[in-house]
């Protein structure tokens, strides 16, 4: 499964073509047939999986016993909410079905495994943070923010990453 969600991610390397040949990649190196590559393009991951066009047919697809794996590059490609994530690899744990994610910070991920199932725990809880403290998020453009009290300092969800060094005492760190 490949998406993008706007021209912009495709210029910064995460490209439709880009994302493809790595699945491709991956799928030879593990063994595993690629039945389908399914394009989810101008598509938001902040929607649920099962309404993208692109998400219908890999739900369909798993349904009719079509595949028994689902590869994406990223975890973000495929999921930016939390519990869309662990519902849906869930159902698909049930049924047999396993999530490859190929890029894990260098390491790839199969939920296959009691291990590849914990880190993909933890990894949707940041994907669905990240949606909310990117700058391009919708947050970032005029939605409401929330707000976080650092110290005696309120700042809001949408600057933490950019002010937090600023608060950060000088001085030499081992």
């Amino acid at each position: 499964y490949v998406r993008v969600s706007s021209v912009e991610q495709a210029r910064e390397g995460v490209s439709l073509a880009a994302q493809d040949e790595r699945i491709r990649a991956y799928c030879t190196v593990r063994g595993l047939e690629l039945v389908e590559v399914v394009r989810d393009e101008g598509v938001s991951a902040g929607k649920p999986l099962a309404s993208r066009p692109g998400g219908c047919r890999v739900l369909d697809a798993l349904s009719a016993k079509r595949a028994a794996h689902v590869v994406v590059v990223k975890l973000d490609r495929a999921f930016r909410n939390a519990a869309d994530a662990l519902n849906v690899t869930a159902d698909w744990d049930r049924s047999g079905v396993s999530l490859h994610v190929i890029d894990m910070g260098g390491n790839s991920l199969d939920t296959a495994s009691a291990m590849g199932r914990m880190f993909l725990t933890v990894a949707a809880g940041f994907v669905s943070t990240g949606l909310r403290l990117s700058p391009s998020s919708p947050a970032a453009f005029g939605r409401p923010q929330r707000s976080t009290n650092v110290g005696n300092k309120s700042i809001s969800s949408a600057n933490a990453m950019v002010r937090f060094p600023a608060w950060r005492p000088p001085g030499i760190a081992i």
